[in-house]
């Protein structure tokens, strides 16, 4: 029989503006990046986020808690400029399960997304539908990394700063943490995640 998983929505794939779904079996171009150079993709629940060699980001999927940066909560089906980082050279993008982060070639990071946990890093546990300047964050940042509920990241003097929710996880004595705080030391429970070391569990 056919693999289910490979049953997709239309619009997932960037192929049309539609919650129809359909059988994909094998890799599909998304036309809207035909000709066009993209040098890194990051994925979360439902939606994805593009990065292009002129530094341009882009979004499609779900949008419902703003994990798109078009500041409202609409799903698109075809990947569209997140206009708010125009005129920022943006080097990296990362995807959480429903939020996301844009690192400029400065070192500064921008959110926007989902955030119940305060993983934005933005002081506050509201979602946020378009970047945001993620102040909190002085020195400059190299790395960023996301999981379900939570961001790490890692500065250039090998700092690592985290967000989001680290019940459970050594010190941490609310849910919550919506401000970057300094991992000191680290806690031994820890995991590689896209080359660096940050607590996850």
């Amino acid at each position: 029989g056919t693999d289910r998983s490979a049953r997709v929505p239309l619009a997932r794939q960037g192929l049309a503006d539609s919650t129809d779904t359909i059988e994909l079996l094998r890799p599909v171009p998304i036309r809207s990046f035909v000709g066009r150079r993209v040098v890194s993709v990051s994925a979360g629940r439902l939606f994805a986020l593009f990065l292009d060699h002129s530094g341009r980001v882009y979004s499609f999927g779900v949008g419902d808690k703003g994990q798109l940066g078009h500041n409202d909560t609409a799903s698109r089906g075809t990947p569209r400029v997140v206009q708010a980082l125009d005129g920022e050279r943006i080097v990296a993008v990362t995807a959480g399960s429903a939020f996301s982060f844009a690192l400029s070639d400065r070192g500064q990071v921008f959110s926007w997304g989902e955030n119940d946990h305060g993983q934005l890093g933005l002081g506050h546990l509201h979602n946020v539908p378009s970047p945001n300047l993620i102040t909190a964050l002085m020195q400059p940042i190299v790395k960023v990394v996301a999981t379900e509920e939570r961001a790490a990241f890692l500065s250039n003097d090998g700092l690592i700063f985290r967000t989001g929710n680290y019940s459970g996880v050594d010190d941490v004595g609310s849910r919550s943490i919506s401000t970057p705080r300094l991992v000191l030391p680290v806690h031994p429970t820890v995991t590689e995640a896209n080359g660096f070391t940050m607590p996850l569990n």
